[in-house]
């Protein structure tokens, strides 16, 4: 079993590169932002199914979701800015 760190570690990166898919198809046209929420939400439940599957804890899928949701705030709140 991955220790807490690599939870963490996997949810800052994951939620970076989906924030960062999202924002580019958002920007060029093809994703609105409310569709955008339904991919994010898709993924992460999916992944979260799989997580459970191979039997991490809920504590640690805790962990990877909160990394995940703070790296896709800080993305998306880093690109607001830089408009």
């Amino acid at each position: 079993m991955a220790q807490k760190n690599d939870y963490l570690a996997v949810g800052k990166e994951q939620g970076a590169a989906i924030a960062k898919y999202l924002i580019e198809r958002i920007t060029d046209g093809r994703l609105t932002p409310g569709t955008a929420v339904e991919v994010a939400a898709s993924h992460v439940a999916k992944q979260a199914e799989l997580m459970q599957a191979e039997g991490t804890s809920r504590d640690d899928m805790l962990v990877w979701i909160a990394a995940l949701k703070s790296a896709v705030h800080d993305s998306i709140s880093g690109s607001e800015k830089s408009r």
